[in-house]
């Protein structure tokens, strides 16, 4: 039940933004984005939250939805976008990443160099992406496509730091290849100052910034190939769609949450099931999925965990299709203190009030005299009060969430 191992990290979607009200409209994962200097005044260039016919803008397809509109940004400012990476074999910097985002270019913002992406805090060099006086779009002299004036338009770059090649997309089709060089685009997953992670949105060192229209983003910890791309296709209202396909949280009844493993590698929970408190061939599976995605199975639906079971997760974009395994540890739970019986009480005998100590849950308890007359009954607790019964023996009998029962004379004095 161990499963083949993967690659890791995993490839994941670890940013989904549709951008109607705040930097913090996550569209189902994502950190809060934010203004990179938000302390200093010269920096705060508020983006602004309204509807395209409210800015005088193009819809989104003939939708007049909400979007945000980013001023141009001084050096000091920019879009903060953490990118929650994991750490990949270089530590603190990551080479393999996608970023996508639906974006406006206005008339008023034609014919310059305007930039879209920064890998550097420091406020001391050139963004690494830019649309140029010709509106289109790349780096060191390399630049492809054009990109029209109040027309929504989906850009997709793909950095491939093994390859050292920076892929450029545009509405779903491949318009042109950067050679890139040393660590330039490479973002920094970790270090000292904690705020300087991720990268950065519209920033430049010496003001190559002008006013853009932001509908949707998405970043990606993995290079996202070009046929999954032109499926992704133009701009959406909706924003994008996720792409994980993961289970998180499975809650199954006789296991506690500290008794669920999971082994990410090979998409397999390890779980342990005391068959004295559940049937192992019918427990209920419960579960969360990633933002969007559907299952083969509906989350409470009862499975058979007698043996491995195998069910399937499909992402919201259905680019990804994941088999996750539960496998089961079996067991029987006895306390080499409980003897033949599977409780104790004391003190036995008693005035009529006993302490309960059972070794695995019950569904009920019965008290019954020697005549064979039912003279007390619970469902839980750990205490049996006979205070008022008459003195005498009393047969108690526990039944069990599997169906089985024991049984103990106690002394009510």
């Amino acid at each position: 039940c161990l499963g083949e191992s993967q690659v890791y990290p995993d490839s994941l979607v670890t940013g989904n933004w549709r951008f109607e009200y705040s930097l913090n409209d996550q569209k189902g994962l994502g950190s809060q984005l934010r203004l990179k200097n938000y302390n200093v005044p010269s920096a705060l260039r508020e983006p602004l939250f309204e509807t395209c016919s409210s800015f005088g803008i193009s819809t989104v397809n003939g939708i007049d939805t909400r979007v945000m509109k980013v001023p141009a940004q001084a050096p000091e400012g920019g879009l903060v976008v953490p990118s929650n990476f994991s750490v990949e074999d270089s530590s603190t910097e990551d080479f393999s990443y996608t970023v996508l985002l639906d974006l406006l270019l206005p008339v008023t913002s034609l014919n310059q160099y305007v930039a879209l992406f920064q890998t550097s805090f420091t406020e001391t060099s050139d963004a690494e992406l830019f649309i140029d006086p010709a509106n289109a779009v790349g780096i060191v002299g390399d630049y492809f496509s054009e990109i029209e004036a109040n027309v929504w338009t989906r850009l997709a770059w793909v950095y491939d730091g093994g390859a050292q090649e920076l892929l450029l997309y545009k509405d779903g089709d491949f318009i042109g290849k950067v050679e890139t060089f040393s660590n330039r685009w490479a973002i920094f997953n970790s270090s000292p100052p904690g705020e300087k992670q991720g990268f950065l949105l519209f920033n430049d060192n010496d003001n190559e910034t002008a006013d853009l229209y932001l509908s949707a983003l998405q970043i990606c910890n993995y290079i996202i190939d070009s046929s999954q791309i032109k499926l992704m296709g133009g701009v959406d209202a909706a924003g994008f769609e996720n792409h994980n396909a993961d289970v998180y949280f499975p809650t199954i009844l006789g296991s506690s949450f500290d008794e669920v493993l999971l082994n990410y590698d090979t998409q397999t929970y390890s779980v342990k099931i005391d068959t004295n408190t559940v049937d192992a061939r019918q427990i209920p599976l419960s579960f969360k999925l990633s933002s969007g995605a559907s299952s083969s199975i509906t989350p409470g639906s009862l499975v058979d965990l007698s043996e491995p079971f195998v069910f399937t997760v499909s992402s919201e974009s259905g680019l990804q299709q994941k088999e996750w395994t539960i496998c089961p540890q079996l067991y029987t739970h006895l306390n080499e203190n409980a003897a033949a019986n599977s409780f104790t009480l004391f003190p036995n005998p008693s005035e009529g009030l006993f302490v309960l100590k059972a070794y695995k849950p019950y569904k009920s308890l019965k008290v019954v005299s020697m005549m064979g007359k039912l003279v007390y009954e619970q469902n839980k607790g750990s205490q049996i009060n006979l205070e008022a019964f008459n003195a005498g023996v009393y047969l108690i009998t526990l039944e069990y969430l599997n169906g089985t029962t024991s049984s103990q004379k106690v002394v009510k004095l």
